[in-house]
């Protein structure tokens, strides 16, 4: 009887809420890797531009989650996560009418990069302090969203694309952000939360934060997270592409075959 009172719906609705948002960040940019066959078959650009639509998602978020992070020691991180959910979801959601380069970078590479990158500062931070007795069990079952978030929508984008064409997959995906969106602002009530505001607290946290980088080891685990995150990019990328026009799959089964396997150790 404890164990049930303790998984009470509403004691955990916080860490349900975010863990769809969580899912939908990871989801978001991964549509345009799933569905590239199709984007390839319908907009006349070259490899070279495709990748850069996709690093430019990745250079956008890098530049901005650390000041995300900074951000949400100031303001209300639930503030924070409920406008730049709705934010990336309306971007995700516009890119299925992009028509070209620079439409899909304004639109996927910078307002949906731009807008996820303030999540995972903010979300984690809120977690922490919602459930402080059980703080590693809610950051882990967060954190299980990324892997489910990323396989779940190989199938789910490839399936949807292949069947109702590849601007659809955005639509969707980016109507189930911006309805999960509303349902945070109406579930999650802002908490007390410890904000810098003068700006000499603001100065402080700011060179407290710089001076990490004079530790050698953060320098060390920083380059070693962006030269795994450069081939990941890479490999999430084209893997769908490459399985569909050297074995002739299906979108679908390219986009799920390139996916699970990558990530179901990585959940494990």
């Amino acid at each position: 009887m404890s164990l049930l009172n303790k998984f009470k719906i509403s004691e955990w609705q916080l860490l349900i809420i975010l863990w769809f948002a969580f899912f939908l960040n990871q989801a978001d940019r991964q549509i345009f890797n799933v569905t590239l066959p199709l984007i390839r078959g319908d907009i006349d650009l070259t490899d070279a531009e495709f990748g850069l639509i996709a690093s430019s998602l990745i250079w956008t978020y890098g530049f901005l989650v650390p000041i995300a992070g900074f951000l949400g020691d100031i303001f209300s991180r639930r503030n924070i996560l409920a406008f730049c959910i709705l934010f990336w979801s309306i971007s995700t959601f516009f890119t299925g009418f992009a028509s070209g380069l620079i439409p899909f970078i304004l639109l996927l590479g910078i307002a949906t990069g731009g807008g996820e990158a303030f999540y995972a500062p903010s979300a984690n931070a809120l977690l922490s302090e919602k459930y402080t007795k059980n703080r590693a069990f809610a950051l882990s079952i967060h954190q299980t969203a990324i892997y489910f978030g990323i396989i779940l929508s190989g199938v789910l984008a490839g399936y949807i694309g292949e069947q109702y064409g590849w601007r659809c997959s955005f639509n969707v995906f980016g109507l189930a952000g911006i309805v999960l969106s509303v349902i945070f602002m109406l579930r999650v009530k802002n908490e007390q939360q410890i904000v810098r505001s003068s700006m000499h607290d603001i100065k402080k946290s700011l060179i407290d934060a710089i001076g990490v980088f004079r530790k050698p080891t953060v320098i060390m685990l920083t380059l070693a997270f962006a030269f795994m995150v450069f081939v990941n990019v890479g490999y999430l990328t084209w893997m769908p592409l490459f399985l569909v026009e050297k074995y002739n799959m299906s979108v679908t089964y390219a986009g799920f075959s390139s996916l699970i396997y990558h990530h179901v150790g990585a959940l494990g």
